[in-house]
């Protein structure tokens, strides 16, 4: 999914409004929002869900680049929120950025 704001809004229902407004405004149009890099990764694997609170949870997410002679693996945190009984998406972070 290349960033835009069409594309933004295809999902805004798994978004809060907040994250959901932070990403419309995403100044770049190549790069992701996610990993900021203009390729994406290969794969993933979700590594580890944490409980921040009642109505919080944090997922740490594991991506992977793939090619012949190497993998590159990258951690990203994305953190959840409950907000009118639905599992929200409120922001996704990384180590890297």
């Amino acid at each position: 999914m290349r960033p835009s704001v069409e594309n933004f809004k295809a999902r805004e229902r798994y978004l809060t409004p907040r994250y959901f407004a932070a990403l419309a405004t995403y100044p770049e149009k190549e790069r992701d929002p996610f990993t900021l890099t203009t390729e994406y990764p290969r794969t993933f694997k979700l590594a580890e869900c944490k409980a921040a609170s009642p109505d919080s949870i944090d997922l740490k997410i594991q991506l992977y680049w793939r090619d012949d002679l190497r993998t590159v693996q990258q951690e990203v945190q994305a953190n959840f929120v409950k907000q009118d009984g639905k599992w929200l998406l409120d922001g996704v972070g990384s180590k890297g950025r």
